[in-house]
């Protein structure tokens, strides 16, 4: 079984395309709001027998959902730089009519989205949405790199993608694939036109997040150079 847990705004039309090929549409479940997806909640409630077949869990959901549901299998993953993260995730909420005139900081200020409130480390952690706003600290972090060392088979980073997918390639035992790499923001919008002060309002915020990024940045590319080659 794998479990490809997708953190926002980390590529996840191309690891869709990668994962999808390694399990038939009944062997996976995805984790997202619907109609793109199920609930946790929704698949915890799978019978015995649909649960037994699952091959693949894709989508947002934390760390440790395999224990709930009984089924060990191997975790993967891609992460992306902080910054880089926050503002394609804002631009996402602006695209679905949330936001409105805000800006990103005052977005951030008032509707206060847990999605933007170190949300890697949510997620690695295994906590989720559980704590509240502003209320994720060290510990979390320590636990999300521990998890990540230890739990996961392998791990990504958005902005190294193709040796991404070599990796987990290997780690799904699949040849070679294309899959492409989907940008839906307008060419218009890619450029950074948030201001520099309410960016470093955002990482002072989101600290935890760029600790466990740094982290992550270090050990993908600590790695042995055989691991960026083909198996």
């Amino acid at each position: 079984m794998f479990y490809f847990l997708h953190i926002p705004k980390t590529a996840g039309t191309s690891m869709r395309r990668l994962f999808t090929s390694t399990a038939s549409p009944d062997e996976t479940a995805y984790i997202y709001l619907p109609p793109d997806g199920v609930e946790l909640d929704t698949l915890y409630a799978l019978p015995p027998r649909r649960l037994a077949g699952l091959k693949l869990l894709f989508g947002h959901y934390h760390y440790g959902v395999d224990a709930r549901l009984g089924r060990p299998g191997k975790y993967l993953t891609c992460l992306r730089e902080t910054a880089s993260r926050l503002t394609s995730n804002y631009r996402q909420h602006v695209r679905g009519g949330f936001v409105g005139r805000l800006s990103l900081l005052e977005y951030f200020q008032a509707w206060k989205p847990k999605d933007m409130d170190n949300y890697t480390v949510r997620l690695l952690a295994g906590v989720g949405h559980g704590p509240g706003f502003g209320e994720m600290t060290e510990a979390h972090l320590r636990q999300a790199k521990l998890n990540l060392d230890k739990g996961f088979a392998a791990f990504g980073l958005y902005e190294y993608l193709p040796e991404t997918i070599i990796r987990f390639r290997r780690v799904l035992g699949l040849g070679e694939i294309a899959i492409g790499q989907e940008n839906i923001t307008p060419p218009a919008q890619r450029t950074n036109t948030i201001p520099a002060r309410e960016i470093a309002a955002l990482l002072r915020h989101n600290a935890l997040d760029v600790a466990l990024y740094d982290h992550a940045k270090m050990r993908f590319l600590n790695e042995p150079r055989a691991a960026h080659s083909a198996a």
